[in-house]
């Protein structure tokens, strides 16, 4: 579990290093060996932290079907990109 802490910490820390390029950009990410969280890049607080990752996909979905210049990019449990929603 250690790991996995430290595993999402650092993918948490790079999306936060590029949160200039694009601020409609939306990121599922693991938050540890359950949960799994939605933030909108560049900002300070999550938008919602989940169950399951399927919970948060469905609200990224939600969030990118109300905003037309919104995206969402999908991490797997490594940090690696799994999918990216767009509208």
């Amino acid at each position: 579990m250690a790991d996995s802490k430290r595993l999402s910490k650092r993918i948490i820390e790079k999306v936060a290093q590029s949160a200039a390029v694009n601020t409609n950009r939306l990121h599922v990410l693991p938050v540890d060996d359950e949960k799994w969280m939605l933030r909108k890049k560049g900002a300070e607080f999550d938008l919602g932290i989940f169950d399951t990752r399927d919970d948060a996909v469905r609200a990224a979905i939600d969030y990118v079907n109300n905003d037309s210049d919104a995206y969402a990019v999908v991490h797997d449990r490594n940090g690696s990109i799994a999918e990216t929603i767009n509208r």
